[in-house]
């Protein structure tokens, strides 16, 4: 699966009107809390690239919508050229309950590197998916997976294709259309702690 995600310049409020406007429709809202956890200890972490970081990382992830709860463990492989993001496999059990999860992995020795949460407002229109996630501490961000349509591109292809799409919708956008939300948090964190 290849995806785009980039920062949102502008408020919620008109992301969410432009995107309506383009005749996207809202197909659901739902909240992500993710727990990232690794072998590695605070020094390694420190020291680690993102790629080495996320690759020895296990995801304890709650989802939260009008449906219920999806709770599940996971891990993430990326594939990065030139610090973009083109391709990423995802693998996952479902599990009962996510706080234990969190507590049998800090007693087995993992530490948690980063937690966050992000409120997502997943739009739909008729073909592709394109979800606003507003970061807490961070901001707005949005990102759009491939889809049925561009499955005869390359990885690389469909980065470019899906980074166009999202330019020609119109929003005030950063630069970066790999943006890697954990690792910002991350890096905000050591930032804040270190003014502590």
């Amino acid at each position: 699966m290849t995806e785009i995600c980039v920062e949102v310049k502008d408020s919620i409020e008109n992301a969410v009107k432009r995107l309506s406007d383009l005749g996207y429709i809202i197909s659901d809202r739902y909240t992500t809390c993710d727990n990232y956890f690794t072998k590695l200890d605070k020094h390694s972490i420190e020291q680690s690239s993102y790629q080495d970081l996320l690759n020895n990382s296990i995801i304890v992830r709650l989802v939260k919508s009008k449906n219920g709860e999806d709770k599940k463990i996971m891990y993430k492989s990326k594939t990065i050229v030139d610090g973009k993001v083109i391709d990423e496999k995802k693998y996952s059990v479902k599990v009962d309950d996510t706080e234990k999860a969190v507590q049998v992995l800090s007693a087995g020795g993992l530490e948690c590197w980063c937690d966050y949460k992000y409120e997502n407002i997943e739009f739909y229109d008729g073909e592709k998916y394109v979800v606003l996630q507003k970061v807490e501490g961070l901001g707005l961000f949005m990102e759009i997976e491939d889809y049925q349509n561009i499955n005869n591109l390359s990885a690389e292809e469909k980065y470019i294709f899906l980074s166009n799409l999202a330019k020609s919708f119109g929003l005030n956008l950063g630069d970066d259309y790999s943006c890697k939300k954990v690792y910002m948090k991350y890096l905000a964190s050591i930032k804040h702690s270190e003014k502590d």
